[in-house]
Order: structure tokens, then C-alpha cells, then sequence
């Protein structure tokens, strides 16, 4: 089923959706059906759909052909959100999208009474959650929501999985709050088929909306979060990457696009178990450099001739490290820490000289003089990741120590930790460099 809506000289339809308001975007453009290619495809672009469609608020701006690839010629639009038809928009054919790029668009003639979306971010994918109740957008405070909430929001939302969601990621809603606990399994299709009762948080603030970022990839199977079966999400479900010719390079695109790191093994032969369904992708041609797995040259999705017995999985670095900066050295500093892909402090709540002790070891240096520095190394900025924290001091890494929830503290950026340990440790690796080592004390 399609709908067709005449724009101007062009003519314009939504495919593939469930009524009028959602699908993917085609245009007649120079005498022939065409569509639409996701570079830039932003909310802007759909706000102009929507308008002329009659569709109300624009709610998602969709790439990688969320509701089926389509054929013809693809087109790239660029509009200022203002104009009053599409046709309006500035318009050029794409030499460089593929029909896995079509650009779709969703608007609330779909949604009924009740939905969520993703408003702020850099994408459909990517922002403050908003759920619709009562006719009303509604924010979700924080405390009332958990991994298992996010990974529904994202699934519903044909978004792959979560990355990363926080609170004061995108700034202050527009809106009220809608202050029930979401109680989520995991298993649910939408965030309104999750369990919720009476929320005992208190009033939120603005400080409390969260914020997602939901990926088309996941790690399955492996020891932790940044290993193991690498799956795509394509088509409204989940797939697995051939090993042929995945290398490094490959890998290293998804670590960093995942928070991880960068890839230090790309296992094949489905190290990590067989997965199911499609196998998304082959023959990846990644420079190592791209924003994510998407924008690396790569045969058609669903074209090869793998079999799930060579499924590719991907060991990353790691999701988590340390540093102390705007200090003397490496072991002199203000404390932060990398985690979910960005850089952030620790709170000095409870800060005492055995939570020094890990941080210094963990990062090769001597044991601290003070837990707490009284030299000021300045408020260190983005999230404050960490508070609460209680090392027993034998711990090998600091994320082995007990601490609040990642992200939640009730601190400022003025309390950011500081930590000075008493210098690096040396560490001998072979007879010829401890020799080396020994003449330099002589002289």
C-alpha cells in the first residue's frame, strides 16, 4: 500500500508504512519514481513533509532504509524546515547512496494515544525520550528508568540497541514529566507494554530527563559489553557480519562507535557461538577512520554467500579507562575517567586514600601521596560519571570498587577529584633493558 500527495511540480509518497503519516519517502522527480537518500536527512526535511502532508509534529527523520529499500533514481534534499511544499527544497541526485540509505519518515497520525521518540539528538535515534500520554510529550525522569527500559525504547523505535543513556544529556524538555517507574523486562515490544507503578523519586527536574542513544550494532555472547558476535540491526531485525575479509580496520570502527576502545582481535569462524536470521554484511572495506560501520564501502546488505558458521565477532580495548590531567605528569592530576565514549570526573564524595590507591595502581604509578589533592587542578567538564565511591584499596581497576549508578551523583564539576600519586612506576621488561637501566643510575 502507498499514498500519493502531488507537491507542486513533484509528487511525492510514503511506502511501506502503516497509514499516510509514516514510511518510506519517494519522489517523481524528472519523469520517473525515485527516492530519497539518509545523508542530512534530518528533522528539518521531515518537518516540510509533514507539513504538506497535513501530519502535524515531525517525529522521526529515519535512515538506512527503515521501511525496505526502494529502486529508481535516489535524490538528495536539503531543506531550511521552513518551506511550504517539499518540492520547495533544494534537490540533487545522489551518485553516492545506495537504496540501503533511503530516508524514510514517521508522524503522529501513527501513533494513537500513546508512543515515544527521541527529540535533540543528532538523529531519530539519538536524544531526550519523550513519551506520549494523554495527548501530551512527556519526559521520563531518570530514577524511573533503567538498561532494560532503554533497550525497549530502542527495539520500538527500530534503533538496534542502546549505547549510552543518561540524564542531562540533551538539555531541559519542553514539557511535564510523566513520573511512573518503568519496570521493563527487557522482552517488551513497546515501552507501554512494560509494568509501572507509582514513582517515590519526588519532583524531577530538568537535570533528571533522560537521554538514549541507541546504535544499529550489539555485541552477543561475549565476557562483557565490548566483545563478542557482532550483530546488525537492519530491517527491523537482527543479523550478523560475515568474517570474510573483516580485519582490524572494520573493527576498529565499531569499538570507538560502540565507547570501546579500538578492536585488538577480529575472531571468525562464529567464536562467539551461530547467530540468526540475515547475515547483514560482507566484504567490509572500512578505512578505519568513518563515523560508524554504515559508511564503510561493503557488499549489499543480505548479498553474500556466508554461512552463520562464519560469523564475525570483535574483542575491543575496553569501555573504561583513566587518566589524571592539568597536573605535573601522568600521576599528578584531576581524575577522569572514559566510559561510554566520552571523557568525565569523579565526585570527592567520600574520596579517601584507599580509592587513591587503585586509581594509582591501575594506572602504573606509586602510591598517592594525599587521596585528595590540595592543589586545585580546576572543574573538569562533561559528565561526572562517578560518586560514592568505596575501594577496599586491593582492587586492580577502579570500576571494581562500589559506587552509585554510572552517571548519578548529586555533585558539581567543583568537586571533581583530584589524585597525586608519587610517580611512575618502572616496570623491567627483559635482562638487557634492567642492564640499561643500571649504567643510567651509575652515571
Amino acid at each position: 500500500m502507498f499514498f500519493l500527495f502531488f507537491l507542486g511540480s513533484n509528487m511525492a509518497r510514503l511506502v511501506k508504512g502503516r497509514g499516510p503519516c509514516e514510511g518510506r519517502v519517494e519522489v517523481f522527480h524528472s519523469g520517473a519514481w525515485g527516492t530519497v537518500c539518509d545523508d542530512n536527512w534530518d528533522m528539518q526535511d521531515v518537518a516540510v513533509v509533514c507539513r504538506e502532508l497535513g501530519c502535524g509534529e515531525a517525529l522521526s527523520a529515519l535512515p538506512w532504509a527503515h521501511f525496505g529499500q526502494g529502486t529508481g533514481r535516489i535524490w538528495h534534499y536539503h531543506c531550511h524546515g521552513l518551506e511550504s511544499t517539499f518540492s520547495e527544497c533544494r534537490s540533487t541526485q545522489a551518485d553516492d547512496c545506495g537504496h540501503h540509505e533511503d530516508a524514510s519518515a514517521v508522524m503522529p497520525g501513527t501513533l494513537g494515544s500513546t508512543g515515544a521518540r527521541l527529540v535533540g539528538g543528532s538523529s531519530s535515534c539519538s536524544g531526550r525520550l519523550e513519551v506520549l500520554r494523554d495527548n501530551s510529550w512527556k519526559s521520563i525522569c531518570d530514577v524511573n528508568f533503567n538498561q532494560k527500559a532503554a533497550e525497549v525504547v530502542c527495539q520500538e523505535l527500530d534503533c538496534g540497541a542502546p549505547k549510552e543513556y543518561r540524564a542531562e544529556m540533551l538539555g531541559q524538555g519542553r514539557g511535564s514529566f510523566w513520573e511512573k517507574k518503568i519496570l521493563c523486562r527487557g522482552n517488551e515490544k513497546k515501552i507501554f507494554d512494560c509494568p509501572f507503578t507509582e514513582s517515590a523519586a519526588g519532583h524531577c527536574t530538568e537535570r533528571n530527563n533522560v537521554g538514549l542513544v541507541c546504535v544499529p550494532y550489539r555485541l552477543v555472547n561475549g565476557s562483557n559489553s565490548c566483545s563478542g558476535r557482532v550483530e546488525l540491526y537492519y530491517g527491523k531485525q537482527w543479523g550478523t557480519v560475515c568474517d570474510r575479509y573483516w580485519d582490524l580496520q572494520d573493527a576498529n570502527v565499531l569499538c570507538n562507535h560502540l565507547g570501546c576502545g579500538y578492536a585488538i582481535e577480529v575472531p571468525g569462524q562464529a567464536r562467539f557461538g551461530k547467530g540468526s536470521g540475515e547475515i547483514w554484511r560482507d566484504n567490509l572495506q572500512c578505512e578505519g577512520d568513518e563515523a560508524d560501520l554504515t559508511k564503510c564501502p561493503a557488499l549489499d546488505y543480505g548479498s553474500e554467500e556466508c554461512t552463520h558458521w562464519h560469523d564475525a565477532g570483535v574483542i575491543c580495548s575496553d569501555q573504561f579507562a583513566l587518566r589524571l590531567t592539568n597536573g605535573t605528569g601522568v600521576c599528578d592530576g584531576r581524575l577522569e575517567i572514559f566510559y561510554n565514549g566520552s571523557w568525565g570526573t569523579v565526585c570527592d564524595d567520600s574520596w579517601d586514600l584507599p580509592d587513591a590507591n587503585v586509581v594509582c595502581r591501575q594506572l602504573q604509578c606509586e602510591m598517592p601521596v594525599n587521596a585528595i589533592t590540595p592543589v586545585s587542578y580546576g572543574p573538569g567538564s562533561g559528565h561526572i560519571w562517578l560518586d560514592d565511591v568505596h575501594c577496599q584499596g586491593n582492587e586492580s581497576s577502579l570500576r571494581d570498587c562500589r559506587h552509585q549508578t554510572w552517571g548519578q551523583h548529586n555533585c558539581r564539576h567543583k568537586e571533581d577529584v583530584g589524585v597525586n600519586c608519587t610517580g611512575k612506576l618502572i616496570i623491567i621488561y627483559n635482562i638487557s633493558q634492567c642492564i640499561s637501566l643500571l649504567k643510567v643510575q651509575k652515571k
